[in-house]
């Protein structure tokens, strides 16, 4: 179980503080910025149209003067920028399946119904991670049995019906710009991290504790020649992006392919 240490709440109480006060002090510049274009559109204009001041300055064609909409617009992007720092700060990602990590992602990707910031919805939040993670690590044996088997793939390493000694996942990896080190492509990051956190958990063990997991970690300090290991895994990274995993713990293995089928991931005693 997750103790809730990854971030202390008196710091979240800090952050959604500073939050709720920079909402009250942007809320009241927007009603003073509003207050002196009335005014000026008033004093100058007559109350037309046409003679509208911006008080707020923008290159022609481009950017907004200050409509009645103005501030909402803003605070709404406020809102989803404090959302992901949070986020980030608990690092939820790295108690969630790769199914829910990827919703979450798109719920911070387009802000809707997004909660309000306060101290008892954010650290709600964390705290409802933390008390399904036994659920979410359920979910991520189907994932990264799924994962381990690819489908239609070409290599003879690989094979559909079982997770074997050996694996090979395609355009996993890509080599640094200066060639020197290997990278995991952002779009599998989410992979990487629930395949730590099962073979964690299948060894009757939490979750990773390092941000983004053992399997990155490893891969982001390996040489030129791409070889690496982990705790439970030898890895090498190939110039072709593909990643080479070799299992070292065989027995987790087979917990692994015999517990799949249904997605139950029992916590050992």
């Amino acid at each position: 179980m997750h103790d809730g240490s990854l971030i202390q709440r008196d710091t979240v109480a800090q952050l959604v503080g500073n939050y709720i006060d920079a909402v009250k002090d942007i809320t009241r510049a927007y009603d003073l910025l509003h207050a002196a274009k009335n005014r000026l559109n008033t004093s100058y204009g007559l109350g037309q149209r046409i003679y509208s001041f911006d008080v707020l300055p923008h290159g022609y064609g481009r950017g907004e003067s200050l409509r009645d909409d103005s501030l909402a617009t803003v605070l709404k992007q406020i809102k989803l920028d404090a959302w992901r720092v949070l986020v980030e700060r608990l690092e939820l990602r790295k108690l969630l399946s790769i199914g829910r990590r990827s919703e979450l992602d798109k719920q911070l990707a387009d802000g809707k119904d997004l909660p309000e910031i306060t101290i008892e919805n954010v650290w709600g939040l964390f705290e409802s991670a933390a008390a399904n993670i036994d659920t979410y690590m359920e979910e991520a044996v189907a994932e990264v049995f799924e994962m381990l088997r690819p489908h239609r793939s070409k290599l003879k390493t690989n094979t559909e019906f079982e997770v074997g000694k050996r694996v090979v996942l395609e355009r996993y990896v890509e080599p640094t710009y200066n060639k020197k080190g290997f990278r995991v492509r952002y779009s599998y990051d989410a992979q990487l991290t629930a395949l730590d956190n099962v073979f964690l958990r299948l060894d009757g063990k939490g979750v990773i504790s390092t941000y983004h997991g053992p399997c990155r970690d490893a891969i982001e300090s390996a040489g030129a020649d791409g070889r690496c290991e982990t705790e439970y895994f030898r890895l090498k990274c190939c110039l072709n992006s593909n990643l080479h995993v070799e299992f070292k713990r065989l027995d987790l293995v087979e917990q692994l392919n015999r517990i799949a089928g249904g997605a139950r991931l029992k916590t050992k005693a």
